[in-house]
């Protein structure tokens, strides 16, 4: 077995996928750093990859902040695989390089989770309930869709 450092994985596939499905780019060659963040107090995993573009992909796919990110990868030595869909919301410090032959930025990501909990709202009343059955009451019945 190789020596790794704590942190260390392989990425298998970093796949973006246009707004509306009908292309896609790989960007595993193109990326020279990803962050995937992960918070106890938020419902959603959070990310950015920097990605140094010579081939004009912000305008040819297009990016505009509404594409669909596939990422999988593992730990090395492990044999577990792990896969999730983003959605990239923001293009950040876009910048040319100095030879003018390319451009690099910053898209920011989140799970799905994000966008579908913005999206709903619970109008019911819980009445002579404790307040930790309600909150499991409305996580099982508005946010858990398994």
């Amino acid at each position: 077995m190789a020596y790794r450092q704590p942190g260390d994985v392989d990425v298998q596939e970093l796949m973006l996928i246009n707004y509306n499905g009908s292309d896609s780019a790989d960007l595993k060659r193109i990326t020279g750093e990803i962050n995937l963040y992960e918070d106890l107090m938020s419902n959603a995993l959070y990310g950015n990859l920097v990605v140094y573009d010579a081939i004009d992909m912000i305008q040819a796919l297009p990016i505009i902040g509404e594409e669909t990110l596939r990422l999988s990868f593992s730990v090395p030595g492990e044999e577990t695989k792990i896969s999730k869909l983003f959605r990239v919301y923001k293009i950040s410090d876009r910048k040319r390089d100095s030879n003018d032959t390319a451009v690099s930025y910053i898209l920011h990501f989140t799970s799905k989770e994000y966008f579908e909990v913005l999206n709903k709202s619970v109008q019911k009343s819980y009445t002579g309930k404790r307040i930790s059955d309600v909150v499991q009451l409305v996580y099982d019945s508005f946010v858990w869709d398994e």
